[in-house]
């Protein structure tokens, strides 16, 4: 379950609209959504479902990205922290935090290249490289 507790983690805010992708978790009723995709809460079981992510992504706006997926430890994991996010990495997105949200789900907030001020890690470790 998606609720405020778990936005705040996110650092959203409680009266900011979100364009939720789920497909086995659920969001509050009192959490407000809409379809303009500036904040996507994404959740993502297949390979496939990154493809339909990178179709959502506009480079023109400063998106709040957040990836939902099964953490690796369970059998059913496909995607997951380590993956490599090509489809997302080839339209200049790269990854700037992470939490847990439950002892089954992480997510990582992506942002495009043009909006990180200061990436501070190693090539190697950039997606956007890979």
């Amino acid at each position: 379950m998606i609720n405020k507790q778990i936005l705040n983690k996110m650092k959203i805010k409680e009266d900011t609209f979100v364009t939720p992708y789920l497909k086995t978790l659920s969001i509050e009723n009192d959490i407000r959504t809409d379809d303009s995709n500036d904040i996507i809460l994404f959740e993502v079981s297949m390979l496939e479902d990154l493809e339909h992510l990178s179709s959502l992504l506009n480079r023109s706006i400063d998106q709040k990205i957040w990836l939902i997926f099964v953490k690796p430890i369970h059998k059913d994991a496909v995607v997951y922290r380590d993956h490599p996010f090509t489809p997302i990495a080839e339209k200049g997105y790269e990854t700037v935090a992470q939490i847990s949200i439950n002892e089954r789900f992480s997510a990582l907030r992506f942002r495009h290249l043009n909006y990180i001020k200061k990436l501070n890690r190693q090539d190697k470790h950039k997606i956007t490289l890979r």
